[in-house]
């Protein structure tokens, strides 16, 4: 059996911007501003950037809609590497990560 990701479907929700990854059996929907989706992904290390955004309340609320298990779902069926040790809040910084290049890559913005 072929299991195809669930392709990101963007729109403008007043000055957010709404992604939803796929997993192989759930799914995780987030909203970042595309301000925060720029600080996410650009050239270079994002890493720093990232955990500052992830900091911000209506970020941070999104997490917890979902379960390490959901989270890990979408990792694994985007093909991320992870340690079994990282915390719920580092697993999610690469969701938030996925989530602002697909925004910017579904708004045609170049990074």
């Amino acid at each position: 059996m072929i299991i195809v990701p669930v392709k990101p479907i963007t729109f403008k929700n007043m000055d957010k911007y709404q992604i939803t990854l796929g997993g192989i059996s759930d799914s995780i929907t987030l909203e970042l501003t595309m301000e925060d989706a720029k600080k996410c992904y650009h050239q270079g290390i994002c890493d720093f950037d990232v955990a500052e955004v992830c900091k911000q309340e209506y970020v941070s609320k999104q997490m917890n809609n979902y379960s390490i298990g959901e989270i890990l779902d979408v990792l694994d069926n985007y093909g991320c590497e992870y340690d079994d040790g990282d915390s719920k809040e580092e697993l999610f910084s690469t969701i938030v990560w996925l989530g602002a290049g697909d925004i910017l890559d579904e708004q045609g913005i170049n990074y």
